[in-house]
């Protein structure tokens, strides 16, 4: 019988690691060749393609286990001897049968191998040490049971025990899956290390420590096969110190004189592992001594290369990179020669791949990842380095600004780690890659509840390693981005108080997060005004980096908060010094994107502060070219690229604001363009990755809007920065104004949201009417009446709103209070809202051709109530007699051009087929916001099915739907529903939501409401709207004259009018009902 052929990786010198505390060898007591001895689950490789000698041993074998009846236990000194058992005469006719079958098969059999893909969790406590990636010879398809065996037990097919094997991969034979499994160790010394590693991975520590006792005092000749099992078990232990201080000791005990290759080679093993595991503890300090052991016991195997790779890992986290490129040339000698094509060979393809990202040579080490992930995945489809190497590329991504590419790496990398490590620091980790892909998208509140659940997670792994750790400075920073700054402060705060921590000393030595976590802390206080304790972090922050040499993105971020704050206190030389330093640093780094726009915007602030409006102009371009070119870069939808690139709009207020304290009006009239530059895109149908170009394109060639008013209009922008508020008013042939008024934001805010509350409601106690009209004069006075003498001869005004401004219902303002009640801003002005000056050129530019009218009312939602589980929000919908009198009246208003569809007939696929050739469309109905995804709110139209299975015809026209599939080119679209003019509130685009989506589909005007409206009060004012509209064709003056008449009917109390209300002759009108709640909440967006 010829020997064992062992594994590849064996024969190179690597020892496979123990399951069980016994030596064995395949057929025969003899020394394995590797210079080790063959461990108690070998894998049978004696089969080799083309030899029909193998294949006879290979049957001599099983007949010979066959006659062997095992019953052999494994006791500390002493076994029992096999017995021979009786066969039947037959067997040895039908075994020589076998043999010729399995003698030809393999000698025409292509040569393949099998590949391990899957193995149980419980494989290595049954006896096996199968690893994901091995490869195993295999004669061809006509051989195909795996087998294995163990000392004292009878050769046994594992096929027969349960063993699966199927194609994993069409098409390619080679490939097979081998799910191991074997009969329960049947020695108590097997049983006892088989509940050892359970309990161990049970995270049972104590229960772990007293079967390994156990065994290190039964069976003592066995204590270093049971510290070798025991070590490889330690990544499943939180608590692993107790343990490695065991290995320790029994390191120190290794025998000095001349000892067996075996027993040399298993000291060397368990060195490895030792040293495995300072590297997963980052303690680099103990990796030197014990690669050392290992290179000397265990030199020219793979053990040797393993360790190298151990020792140039923590030299790159050292910085160490020509000590680490030697590490990686000696292993890769050694590998080359002692085991070509093996898993450790793919995995230090991608350890030089690391020292590239490290060195910055990040196109490079793009190219070596792909090469390492496509070699380790031939040889082991989700070992965990691919999902390591994933992550990195999810890191390089994100640094590159390629948001949709490092969202995909991350996703690759969470689903091997879930595959492999479920619930492991590396999956949580992962997990947090994937919230920062959509904290940077402005996702702020998935990202928070991401890393919530990974922080909760990992810190009951493992509290005090750096993975964990480190995810509560990620966490810590999304709560900052989402707004909860008190949160994002104590959370720092708790996590500075843990780093100082006896217990966190191998992770504060070792690495660098407490530097990062008072940077972050110090971003976090400027946010909340709290220089001082800034400064006093970023100090603390730098002497860190600098201690450590180091140079990278947390060094320049904190020497932007540092410079910051210096700006602030006006100390314009160190800000000069700050930002000097932080030049070099981004220069050193190729720094783009929001980081450069951040310097840049910087630099300029202390350019103005120094007298240098020229300097301070050309770096705010600047600043503004990179933001604009990372916006284009986020990728994902144009929405979430809006919402992201809505916490930068203090890049374009601090410009804007630089320019008006230069009375630099043609650049602030340009930089207000640009601002909102956003919502144009929309309509003139190009491509957001295109916008930074198609600016500039643009600036060249865009007709001035101020050019196309008309004389009796004048078009008012605010625009809301922190402590003032500048309006820019223009009128045709008249240079532009610019007006500051001494407001700030917070102010602004607050006065609003009390006018709101007293508006958005109905009102039956006169004292709370009465407040709303003084808040509404309030109102007045601050943003309008400084206007006046530019606005003076004007009666129709184009308003373009910022910030709060945009929910403020106009018409409602109060011009004067006098004895006889409120005058309000709409009984003398005509009214109209544009998201830009720009936006509003673009619309008066169309033409529409259409003449039809169409009005869709009371949708019937009765097929929906069938429906249980089918849509929350449409089950809470209420029928609306109001809306269906409503829609029947707007109808009349145009006779014969107008298409009545109510009830049944009001479906989506109706509206979907009108629309494109409505001129005049009108909707009576319900609609839903969704204030996180503006594009998904919804007009609610009737059910064509009643399955919901058809989204073109589920009765929900989204904004979405309407932007993409419904062109239009309709005069005017009236949202008659409940806050139909809500949505998300951007810097730059305004608010998006139902009212952008129709513009954007081609309607010239849209009348939307700010908030939930009367059904009856709004059945009195929409017709009047429409029959205004259909004589004058005027949107903007309809929606006054509707609301002008509502006013005037109100402060009507003639007798004879009151008798005629009380007898049908003329609609009657609510209590109060000049109050803003009834008549105020539409406006109109665009304008003819």
């Amino acid at each position: 019988m010829p020997p064992c052929n062992r594994h590849q990786a064996c024969c190179d010198g690597r020892v496979q690691r123990l399951a069980i505390p016994m030596r064995s060898v395949c057929w025969t007591p003899r020394p394995n060749p590797c210079g080790a001895v063959r461990p108690a689950s070998a894998r049978l490789n004696s089969i080799q393609p083309y030899s029909s000698s193998a294949a006879v041993a290979f049957i001599g074998g099983l007949v010979r286990g066959w006659t062997v009846r095992r019953h052999r236990r494994f006791r500390s000194k002493s076994s029992a001897r096999s017995r021979p058992m009786r066969l039947p005469a037959q067997l040895p006719k039908i075994a020589c049968a076998v043999s010729l079958s399995l003698l030809f098969a393999a000698t025409h059999a292509k040569a393949a191998t099998w590949t391990v893909v899957l193995i149980p969790d419980d494989a290595s406590t049954r006896g096996f040490t199968l690893q994901i990636g091995d490869t195993l010879p295999d004669p061809g398809p006509a051989v195909t049971d795996v087998w294995a065996w163990r000392k004292h037990e009878r050769l046994r097919s594992i096929r027969a025990d349960g063993a699966e094997r199927t194609p994993t991969l069409p098409g390619r034979s080679g490939e097979w899956l081998a799910l191991p499994h074997s009969d329960r160790p049947a020695d108590d010394a097997g049983e006892r290390l088989r509940l050892a590693i359970a309990a161990a991975r049970a995270q049972d520590v104590e229960t772990a420590r007293q079967h390994y006792q156990w065994l290190r005092d039964q069976v003592p000749e066995q204590v270093l096969e049971v510290a070798i099992s025991q070590a490889q078990e330690l990544p499943a232990l939180s608590d692993q110190a107790p343990e490695l201080a065991r290995i320790d000791a029994l390191l120190a005990t290794a025998p000095t004189g001349p000892v067996d290759d075996a027993t040399r080679a298993s000291w060397a093993l368990l060195a490895l592992l030792r040293a495995e595991s300072a590297l997963r503890l980052r303690d680099c300090a103990s990796v030197p001594a014990l690669v050392g052991r290992v290179v000397r016991d265990a030199a020219n195997s793979v053990l040797h290369a393993e360790a190298r790779l151990v020792s140039a890992q923590c030299q790159l986290r050292a910085r160490e990179f020509e000590r680490a490129k030697q590490d990686l040339d000696e292993a890769e000698a050694v590998l080359i020669e002692r085991a070509p094509g093996s898993i450790q060979l793919a995995i230090l393809k991608g350890r030089r791949a690391v020292w590239l990202q490290m060195q910055r040579q990040l196109d490079a080490a793009r190219s070596a990842y792909r090469d390492a992930l496509a070699t380790l995945a031939a040889l082991s489809p989700i070992h965990l380095e691919l999902g390591r190497w994933h992550f990195n590329l999810h890191l390089m991504a994100l640094e590159h600004r390629e948001l949709a590419n490092a969202e995909h790496e991350a996703r690759l990398a969470l689903a091997i780690f879930q595959k492999r490590q479920p619930g492991s620091l590396l999956y949580f980790q992962a997990l947090a890659g994937v919230a920062e892909v959509l904290s940077r998208r402005a996702e702020f509140q998935q990202a928070v509840l991401l890393l919530a659940d990974a922080v909760r997670a990992s810190d009951q792994v493992s509290p005090w390693s750096y993975e964990a750790l480190s995810l509560h400075v990620q966490y810590a920073n999304a709560l900052h981005q989402a707004g909860a700054t008190a949160a994002a402060r104590a959370e720092l705060d708790t996590l500075l108080i843990r780093l100082v921590a006896p217990e966190a000393q191998r992770v504060r030595e070792g690495t660098m997060l407490l530097a990062d976590a008072a940077q972050y802390r110090a971003s976090v206080a400027v946010r909340a005004g709290d220089c001082s304790a800034a400064l006093i972090d970023t100090n603390a922050a730098l002497a860190a980096y600098r201690e450590r040499q180091q140079q990278g993105a947390g060094v320049l971020n904190t020497l932007l908060v540092q410079a910051e704050c210096e700006l602030q206190a006006k100390d314009w030389d160190r800000a000069d010094e700050s930002l000097s330093a932080a030049v070099a640093t981004a220069t050193a780094m190729h720094v783009a994107g929001v980081q450069r726009a951040s310097l840049d915007s910087l630099q300029a602030a202390l350019a103005a502060a120094r007298g240098n409006p020229t300097q301070a102009a050309i770096l705010d371009d600047q600043a503004l070219t990179a933001f604009e070119a990372h916006r284009a870069a986020v990728g994902g939808t144009p929405l979430l690229r809006a919402q992201w690139a809505d916490q930068y709009a203090p890049f374009y207020k601090r410009a804007m604001q630089r320019a008006a304290d230069q009375s630099d009006f043609v650049r602030l009239d340009r930089l207000d363009r640009r601002y909102r530059f956003q919502a144009l895109l929309a309509l003139l149908d190009v491509p957001d990755v295109e916008a930074p170009k198609h600016w500039l394109q643009f600036l060249q060639t865009a007709a001035n809007p101020r050019e196309h008013l008309a004389a009796h209009q004048a078009m008012v922008r605010w625009l809301v920065l922190p402590d003032e508020i500048l309006v820019l008013i223009d009128r045709r042939q008249a240079p532009m104004v610019v007006q500051r008024l001494p407001i700030s934001s917070a102010t602004l805010r607050a006065d609003l949201e009390r006018f709101l509350l007293l508006s958005n409601r109905a009102l039956k106690d006169p004292a709370s009417v009465s407040a709303q009209f003084e808040q509404a004069h309030q109102l007045f006075e601050q943003l309008l009446q400084p206007l006046a003498p530019a606005l003076a001869d004007s009666t129709h005004w184009i308003l373009v709103a910022d910030g709060p401004l945009l929910q403020v219902p106009w018409p409602a303002l109060v011009t004067e209070l006098t004895t006889d009640g409120p005058r309000f801003l709409i009984e003398s002005k005509v009214l109209a809202t544009a998201a830009s000056s720009d936006v509003w050129l673009q619309i008066q530019r169309r033409s529409q051709q259409a003449t039809t009218a169409v009005a869709f009312g009371d949708p019937d939602f009765g097929a929906l109530s069938r429906l249980p589980q089918a849509n929350g929000e449409r089950q809470q919908l209420q029928a609306l007699p109001g809306a269906r009198q409503e829609a029947s009246q707007v109808a009349e208003r145009y006779g014969d051009r107008a298409e009545l569809l109510l009830g049944p007939a009001a479906t989506e696929s109706a509206a979907r087929a009108k629309l494109p050739n409505a001129a005049v469309a009108h909707f009576a109905l319900h609609s839903v916001l969704d204030a996180k995804a503006p594009m998904a709110s919804y007009i609610a139209l009737s059910e064509v099915d009643g399955t919901g299975a058809d989204p073109r015809q589920d009765g929900h026209l989204s904004a979405a739907e309407v932007l993409s599939e419904v062109p239009l080119q309709a005069k005017l679209v009236v949202l008659s529903s409940c806050a139909s003019a809500r949505g998300q509130e951007l810097a730059g685009p305004g608010v998006l939501g139902l009212t952008s989506a129709f513009h954007a589909a081609g309607a010239a005007s849209v009348v939307a409401s700010l908030w939930p409206i009367s059904d009856a009060a709004t059945a009195i004012l929409m017709p009047d709207l429409h029959e205004s509209f259909a004589v004058q064709g005027q949107s903007a003056e309809a929606l006054a004259a509707a609301q002008r008449g509502w006013l005037q009917a109100a402060r009507d109390q003639r007798w004879w009018t009151q008798l005629s209300r009380q007898i049908g002759l003329q609609p009657e009108l609510p209590e109060q009902p000049l109050q803003a709640y009834y008549w105020a909440a539409f406006t109109l967006s665009g304008g003819r």
